[in-house]
């Protein structure tokens, strides 16, 4: 039986910054699409051996607990290929809210991440810049 994708993300990239814009609700089909589009994009950027990863999730729906082994499993990979700092862009709201809960309830990025919820461009890149990620607010806008 196939699976229906659930969830959509696109991806790009602004110099060492791989940007994820993420809509809907994911399955497990829908995590798995997007965790092998980052390593494709990853791959098609040479590799860097440093990197940030700003995860846009305004338009995010939440997901499903099947989720959450392929989540830990894609944290773990961008952490050991070289990712330095990770973004979450979260408007205050019921999403924001129900990150944290989860987050904190059954972690799948691990506490001594080097991350920062951010909740609007202006925040991502300052944030950025003060990680050393000299990256436009034209650039990562969608």
């Amino acid at each position: 039986m196939v699976v229906p994708v659930h969830g959509d993300v696109s991806i790009r990239w602004c110099d060492r910054v791989c940007l994820s814009i993420i809509n809907g609700a994911f399955n497990e089909a829908g995590m798995a699409r997007w965790f092998e589009l980052v390593q494709q994009h990853w791959q098609q950027q040479g590799e860097p051996t440093e990197w940030a990863s700003v995860l846009d999730m305004q338009h995010w729906q939440g997901r499903t607990p099947e989720c959450e082994a392929l989540m830990r499993e894609a944290v773990a990979w961008s952490m050991a290929h070289g990712l330095r700092f990770r973004i979450l862009l979260l408007e205050r709201g019921p999403d924001n809210i129900y990150f944290k809960l989860t987050q904190k309830a059954n972690p799948v990025i691990p506490p001594n991440s080097n991350i920062a919820i951010c909740q609007n461009y202006d925040e991502v890149v300052e944030a950025l810049q003060q990680h050393g990620f000299s990256v436009s607010r034209e650039c990562l806008m969608p």
